[in-house]
């Protein structure tokens, strides 16, 4: 029973299973069918080793709507109601005559439902896509819905009124060369919501999609299984007043429109130049157009566009017959927008009235039977059956057409007795799908004459047999001929590619009767068996007619013997002539080794000259705009990493530049003119330096470099960001500090002021050369006096910019220049580099330059400079740096590019170019002192066992507001502390001890001065070199007098240097000369003006040039005086001297002039206290002893504490540093103010308030 149970149980199991399965099947089933009758299906069968392309589209049938087109003309009282009755997914063709439509401008067509009459034009307004749709009866989401086919819109205008924004659509056909003409057409509506499509009439007859002629193509909507009848209008207010049509110069071109029979067609619209005829019931058509040569066309419905050239004459009358061809819609693609150029000329005037000339239209082919249900392939022919004269031939074509889904093989084969007599020029075809091929038979007039039969036999995919009947004539018994025809070649020679013309004659010699004759072209081997071109054409002839064709031959075709064959099938009757030329190839169309072709080879040799020529051309082109034409090997360069930083581009590329942190350690130098970008180079490396970590002293002559701890704000050099790959937004300020230096004498705690990722700028411009010198041998004395452990990183880097001025031609003593030395040879060890900043180079010769690792040179006028670098480097990278811009410098370092020196493009700053001012800078210096006043305070209460850690806490962020500049908030926090920290020292009871700056002694310098000699000497020793024997800088050699231009070059003695307002040294004319052209135009007038003018006293005092001095002291103006000072320097006449210009009255005071270098009333008495002196009332000091960068005012300076400074010990200032007072008779001024030099130790910058 279980059993049982259990195996019914199993059973309902399978036929469950087997149900389901079957019904998972059935659904599946359905679902193949469905998806392939959704897709699509289609095959396509072709030759093997074939490439065939395939482009399938998805088209389906637009069944909402139809299609119009053809032309619209104006014919002159015609009244007829145009109509088209449509269905769905219909086209309808329809020439249309109107009365009037004016000859020039924009022209439309109104198609509705509703008969003209009944339309209101003048209540014409745009409709809308919803009125379509609601005509059509669908939503706006339909494929078909007029939402979805008005998508554009267009204008017109009706009557007097403009119509915008209409909803419009555009049809497009496309010429053989895919050129687009558009048809653009709208939708309206009148007052009485009746729907009007308008179309826009093309200015021109256009090429339609079926090889007809257009000026208007349109669709209309058809609601769904309907028949719509529309009506055709034109603008009823359209003007065409009497006499419109009246032409100046014309003629009367007239003639009769037939067809092949002969039979007249009617209602045949033929244009001529704009001009427009109508053939009448028997044919016949006649007007007036324009004189001259024009093309003449010929249109009507069910027939070919006739296509041909006519000559109107003035007041003459010009007969043209037009004969139409019937249209088979079978032949419309393979002879779209296709006409025959054939030329027809007149046998005889004088005896015909027949004038032929112009273009004839292909022939259409003998009408191929519609494919019968049920079969795949349609044979042309059915039988054959001619009649030959004895020693002639004809030709036949036959036509196979395959509708099989795959390529069909056909093999042809001749049985009978007709084997003899007939050959085919293939025996084996392949039929595409839906296409057809050919096969030309010529038969041949051989034998006996008699009756043969045979039968061409088709095999293969397409099977068929077709009879051939052929009667032999003899010569005698054929009938009167009714056509004489014969072939004149123009060139029986031709090459491929040219064009190949000849003349087909033919003449009627039945002179009472017209009939059609069918010409068949053939171009055949002599063998018969290939055939390179065929053509058919159809004529009807009267009298005589001459052919003329032109024909290009395919481009495949072999050298050789051609045979050019007409054949002529008139009246049931054909006569054949043939010629025979030749093809030749050019020379460039052989091919070597039969396979590749000559003219490849050619156009090869020939791209590859043009590619040396244009690469030669473009190449000295590209170069010849360069500035820089070394070569660089950027394999050879940094790379970027964590210790390389990113200083620009190389020069005129995008390719990055990075420098090697480490190679700092072997020391910089950075050279270039006034304006050249030294400055600007060297402190955007020192800006990647700083993002490193590193720290960074800067000694500045000019305090140019107190930018550095402002944020870019510059527009221009913001762009210049973007072609470095920078963002703006990395525009920024450096952490730093500044401290202004007024004792050459004061120590620099090198520890206390080295502070990873910060700069200190020390802005020593307010000490003159000599101090400087001793300033620097003081900073470096110090560096060795730190103890530094040895670093193989860089960790430090000292900048000394305008280090020029340490040299004695500069006015600088030599012995910081002689510390310098000692520190390029000893600092590397410890992990600190060494920048050098100056105006020349060739002067750092010797130990400095054995030391230097990486040399910069931005773009200078220095002639020694230029010379060293011509005699190193050779004159092309002379002339590129002479050429180089602001901003692009040379670069040499032996670990880079092999050691060659290459350009770079130094990246814009981030920090501000502009330096700060004067008051700023003594802001930080009287900040900072009264920070370290507080903080030397607290370090004595610590000792005192206070608790300041607040105290120091709250200092420390004090000091870095001093160092972004916020005085403000440093006040706040110094006016809090300095109670507090009174208070202490109330409660101990005592007086802080006040911060005094450290002061170098002499005869320290002096002791560290005799190192830096000794070392010199042991390294000197050491290479096996001599010191020189002066040390120093000699003056001019004076023992035999020079010419103008040797002044113009040579150095004047250091005590002789011209310091200029701007800061600037003068050492000879030529750099006169450059300095002139950079100064400012308000600095250039303090040293010269109508009260003085030193650049004339010192060319004369100093130079000894009086010539050059007599005309420099007439001259005011910067420009005349460097156009002056370059006749010199170019060794030409000087002009005659020019009076100086008269002295404005503005400039003249009330009270007198105070004389130069007279002090005033008690200056002399100041001076010799150490002070400075105050003027007296309303009386200036002259402008010659202020130099650029003013101290404080005198009032707030304090005699020095010399005793200690002269042993050597600390001045103990009162607020701030104060520089070191002068005896009386140094301060003393001099009878010649503008050579006046205060002593050393005395501050020459100060000036009274």
């Amino acid at each position: 029973m279980n059993k049982d149970a259990q195996k019914r149980k199993e059973q309902k199991q399978k036929t469950f299973y087997y149900l389901v399965l079957s019904i998972v099947l059935l659904f599946a089933i359905q679902g193949m069918i469905q998806i392939a009758e959704f897709t699509g299906f289609a095959t396509h069968a072709a030759e093997a080793g074939t490439i065939t392309e395939l482009d399938l589209q998805y088209r389906p049938d637009a069944t909402l709507w139809a299609g119009a087109y053809g032309l619209s003309v104006r014919y002159p009282g015609v009244t007829t109601v145009w109509t088209s009755e449509l269905d769905g997914g219909e086209m309808d063709e329809n020439n249309l005559l109107f009365d009037c439509i004016p000859f020039s401008g924009v022209h439309e067509i109104y198609v509705s439902t509703v008969h003209p009459s009944l339309i209101l034009y003048d209540t014409l307004v745009a409709a809308t896509t919803a009125d379509v749709d609601a005509f059509l009866g669908v939503d706006a989401t339909n494929f078909q819905s007029g939402t979805r086919t008005f998508l554009d819109t267009i204008w017109v205008e009706v009557g007097t009124t403009n119509i915008t924004n209409i909803p419009g659509a555009h049809t497009y056909v496309y010429n053989k060369n895919r050129e687009a003409t558009s048809f653009p057409m709208g939708v309206l509506k009148d007052s009485s919501d009746n729907l009007v499509f308008v179309a826009k009439l093309s200015q021109n007859f256009t090429w339609g999609f079926n090889n007809q002629l257009y000026n208007f193509q349109l669709i209309v909507p058809i609601p769904e299984g309907t028949t719509q009848t529309y009506y055709y209008s034109v603008d009823p207010s359209n003007d065409c007043p009497s006499g419109s049509g009246d032409l100046p110069s014309s003629g009367t071109i007239t003639g009769i429109v037939i067809d092949e029979s002969g039979t007249p067609i009617n209602g045949t619209i033929v244009e001529v130049s704009g001009y427009v005829g109508v053939s009448d019931e028997i044919g016949n058509y006649s007007f007036d157009t324009l004189i001259g040569n024009h093309s003449i066309w010929a249109v009507k419905t069910g027939y070919e566009v006739y296509h041909s050239n006519v000559t109107i004459y003035a007041n003459q009358t010009t007969i043209h017959n037009i004969i139409l061809v019937q249209r088979h819609d079978q032949d419309e693609e393979e002879e779209q927008a296709h006409t025959e150029d054939f030329t027809q000329l007149q046998i005889n005037p004088n005896l015909y009235d027949q004038v032929l000339t112009g273009k004839y239209n292909t022939r259409p082919l003998p009408e191929e039977p519609k494919k019968i249900e049920g079969t795949d392939y349609v044979i042309s022919l059915s039988e054959i059956s001619r009649k030959l004269r004895r020693g002639n031939y004809l030709q036949e074509e036959i036509f196979l057409i395959s509708y099989k889904k795959a390529t069909a093989v056909a093999n042809f084969e001749l049985t009978g007795d007709i084997i003899d007599m007939m050959q085919l020029d293939r025996e084996q075809i392949f039929v595409n799908p839906n296409s057809k091929e050919s096969v030309t038979i010529t038969m041949f007039g051989r034998g006996d004459p008699g009756i043969y039969n045979g039968t061409l036999e088709i095999t293969g995919d397409l099977n068929a047999t077709i009879p051939v009947l052929l009667e032999i004539i003899d010569q005698e018994k054929l009938p009167v001929e009714a056509l004489l025809l014969d072939i004149d070649v123009t060139k029986r020679n031709i090459k491929v590619g040219d064009l190949f013309q000849f003349e087909t004659h033919l003449r009627n010699l039945l002179s009472d009767e017209s009939y059609p004759v069918q010409l068949y072209f053939t171009i055949q081997t002599p063998d018969r068996n290939r055939t390179i071109w065929t053509h058919q054409a159809n004529i009807f002839i009267t009298t005589g007619v001459t052919l003329l064709k032109e024909i290009e031959l395919p481009k495949d075709v072999t050298q050789g013997d051609y045979v050019l064959t007409v054949t002529a099938s008139y009246l049931g009757l054909s006569s054949a002539t043939s010629t025979v030329f030749h093809i030749s190839i050019p020379f460039w169309q052989y091919r070597i080794l039969g396979k590749i072709p000559v003219w490849w080879i050619l156009i090869f040799i020939g791209f590859l000259l043009a590619s040396g020529v244009a690469y030669i051309f473009i190449r000295k082109n590209l170069e010849g705009k360069k500035k820089f034409h070394l070569k660089v090997e950027y394999n050879e360069l940094p790379k970027p990493g964590p210790r390389s930083i990113f200083v620009g581009k190389i020069a005129e590329t995008d390719h990055k530049c990075y420098f090697d942190m480490e190679k700092f350690k072997v020391h910089t130098i950075v050279a270039g003119s006034t304006g050249g970008g030294k400055s600007f180079s060297a402190q955007g490396i020192i800006e990647e330096m700083l993002l490193k970590n590193v720290a960074i002293l800067c000694f500045d002559p000019t305090a140019q470099w107190t930018g550095m701890l402002r944020k870019m704000s510059s527009k221009f050099i913001l762009e210049l960001y973007a072609d470095f790959g920078m963002k703006k937004t990395e525009a920024r300020a450096f952490n730093g500090n500044v401290k202004q230096v007024m004792d050459k004498r004061e120590l620099i705690d090198i520890k206390k002021y080295m502070k990873p990722g910060e700069i200190q700028v020390f802005a020593c411009h307010r000490l003159d050369p000599k101090d400087m010198d001793t300033f620097v041998a003081n900073v470096i004395r110090e560096v060795f006096h730190a103890n530094f452990d040895e670093s193989t990183k860089l960790r430090l880097m000292l900048v000394f910019d305008e280090v020029h001025r340490l040299l004695p031609k500069f006015g600088g003593s030599g012995d910081g220049f002689l510390q310098i030395e000692r520190a390029c040879r000893e600092f590397r060890k410890w992990g600190i580099g060494v920048m050098l900043i100056s105006q020349v180079l060739a002067d750092f010769m010797g130990q400095i330059k054995a030391n230097i690792n990486t040399e910069i040179q931005m773009r200078t006028r220095d002639e020694g400079d230029l010379e060293r670098i011509r005699v190193k480097y050779g004159e092309e990278v002379l002339r590129s740096l002479v050429k180089a811009t602001v901003g692009a410098g040379m670069v040499e370092n032996p670990a880079y590019n092999r050691g060659k020196p290459f350009f770079v493009q130094f990246r814009p700053l981030l920090h501000s170019v502009e330096r700060m001012g004067d008051e700023e800078i003594e802001q930080y210096t009287k900040f900072n002192f009264d920070a370290d006043n507080l903080f030397f305070s607290l370090e004595q209460l610590e000792k005192e066992g206070i608790d300041v850690f607040d105290l120091k806490l709250e200092l420390k962020l004090a000091q870095d507001k001093i160092k972004t500049g916020n005085f403000n908030m440093v006040k706040i926090y110094l006016e809090g502390l300095i109670p507090r920290i009174d208070k202490h020292w109330e409660k101990l009871g005592k007086k802080p001890k006040k911060y005094e700056i450290k002061r170098i002694s002499d005869e320290a310098l002096a002791e560290a001065l005799n190192k830096a000699k000794e070392s010199r000497d042991a390294y000197l020793k050491e290479k096996g070199q001599k010191a020189p024997a002066g040390g120093g800088e000699g003056g001019a050699d004076d023992s035999k007098p020079k010419s103008p231009e040797d002044l113009f070059k040579t150095d004047v003695p250091p005590d002789k240097i011209l310091n200029l307002s701007n800061g600037m040294v003068v050492i000879n004319c030529n750099s006169l000369y450059d300095e002139l052209l950079a100064i400012k135009k308000d600095d250039f007038e303090k040293d010269v003006n109508w009260d003085k003018n030193k650049v004339a006293d010192w060319v004369r005092d100093s130079v000894g040039d009086t010539d050059l001095a007599d005309h420099l002291a007439t001259i005011l103006d910067k420009k005349a005086m460097t156009d002056l000072l370059k006749l010199r320097k170019e060794g030409q006449k000087l002009p005659a001297i020019t009076p100086k210009p008269p002295k404005p009255e503005s400039e003249e005071g009330e009270g007198g002039e105070k004389k130069e270098g007279e002090p005033a009333k008690g200056e002399d008495a100041k001076l010799a206290e150490g002070g400075e002196a105050k003027p007296a009332e309303g009386k200036d000091k002259p402008a010659e002893e202020v130099p650029a960068g003013d101290a404080k005012p005198a009032e707030d300076a304090k005699p020095a504490e010399d005793a200690k400074s002269a042993e050597g010990g600390d001045a103990k200032p009162a607020e701030v540093a104060k520089p070191e007072a002068a005896s009386a008779e140094e301060a003393k001024p001099e009878e010649k103010p503008t050579e006046e030099k205060p002593a050393e130790g005395a501050d020459e910058t100060k000036k009274p308030e």
